[in-house]
């Protein structure tokens, strides 16, 4: 983009660079969090992993910056999948289209999915020199009461077991809580917490002084 001005008999003319037009094909891949029980309500990690065609600077050598993190601006977008409910309502002076559920900014993010169904997210990064890359993902989030049966559920409550799922363990404190979820021999459980009771552990420290 060429730019020219004129005052008077005064004339200049230079080169700006244009942000975010005329650049290359550049390479972004996406890392994501280990999905081996991923069930709504779930929150998964995803962290951007810039490759070549970006143009960044050089981190100063003993300093821990990393251009890629600063000098590419990265936009997540949930493109299919269930509804999200989340709204960023709550933050004061953010610009409205950041408030969309679904829309994501930064080179990590943590998105919530409350609830179970199949996700496609699409990445796209871009620098200030208009190289960019696109690439996709899925996540896959189970129903939970599909993924843990109620002989794989421990329910905790005081008094109240109405509702709990059929076959599920209750227990109604943490030192019964503990033994039960010993009983399952490392395998995956979900514990499920009585809603409107109140959970209280007493914890013994020791700090020895010298």
């Amino acid at each position: 983009m060429a730019l020219s001005a004129a005052q008077g008999a005064n004339n200049a003319s230079g080169s700006v660079t244009t942000w975010g037009q005329g650049g290359n094909m550049a390479q972004v891949n996406i890392a994501i969090s280990d999905q081996s029980t991923t069930v709504a309500p779930a929150a998964v990690f995803l962290k951007a992993v810039a490759g070549g065609g970006f143009n960044t600077g050089t981190a100063p050598a003993g300093t821990p910056y990393d251009p890629t993190w600063h000098e590419i601006t990265y936009i997540w977008t949930v493109k299919t999948g269930p509804a999200m409910s989340f709204e960023r309502a709550p933050f004061l002076n953010m610009p409205p289209e950041w408030k969309a559920a679904g829309l994501y900014y930064g080179p990590e993010v943590a998105i919530v999915f409350d609830q179970p169904g199949t996700y496609d997210i699409e990445l796209y990064a871009v620098d200030q020199f208009g190289n960019d890359g696109m690439t996709t993902t899925t996540v896959v989030v189970a129903n939970a009461d599909g993924r843990f049966p109620g002989t794989d559920t421990i329910c905790y409550s005081q008094t109240d077991f109405n509702g709990a799922p059929a076959g599920a363990t209750q227990v109604t404190s943490f030192a019964a809580l503990s033994s039960a979820i010993a009983n399952k021999a490392g395998g995956d459980v979900r514990v499920l917490f009585r809603a409107g009771n109140d959970f209280r552990s007493a914890i013994t420290s020791q700090i020895n002084l010298t």
